[in-house]
């Protein structure tokens, strides 16, 4: 969290707890915007593709811009205008791989401070229960 909060240039309490993601083949995640609450947003490519699978990008529509998964890549976008506005350019969608799998991280900048998740009644079996206690 403190490495992307370099790259995005703001506090550490700004970033959201990073969030795993894999896909498989034929996974995707259809068009979306990150919303104007996350004013960035950053995303971590953790592996190549298969060299014969073709896909995974993180495509722009808007912008006619298609990032192609690389390890070690990542990749910082603005989800709002310099003014502070929804940006509609960045609804984003990742397409689907056609073989193998693609792993990275979200890593998503909030608008103000994020409050750390601190684990609460850990005998619990679920959060229901722990809400409940």
């Amino acid at each position: 969290e403190r490495r992307v909060a370099a790259i995005a240039r703001c506090p550490v309490n700004r970033i959201e707890p990073l969030s795993m993601v894999k896909y498989e083949a034929g996974q995707r995640f259809d068009m979306h915007h990150d919303g104007d609450f996350r004013p960035q947003t950053v995303f971590i490519y953790l592996n190549d593709l298969d060299p014969e699978a073709e896909g995974g990008e993180t495509v722009f529509p808007p912008l006619g811009l298609a990032l192609k998964p690389k390890k070690g890549m990542a990749a910082l976008w603005s989800n709002v205008t310099p003014e502070g506005d929804f940006d509609k350019r960045m609804f984003h969608e990742a397409r689907p791989v056609t073989k193998g799998v693609k792993y990275g991280v979200n890593c998503f900048i909030r608008d103000a401070p994020h409050a750390p998740v601190v684990p609460t009644n850990v005998g619990a079996s679920s959060p229901y229960e722990a809400a409940q206690e």
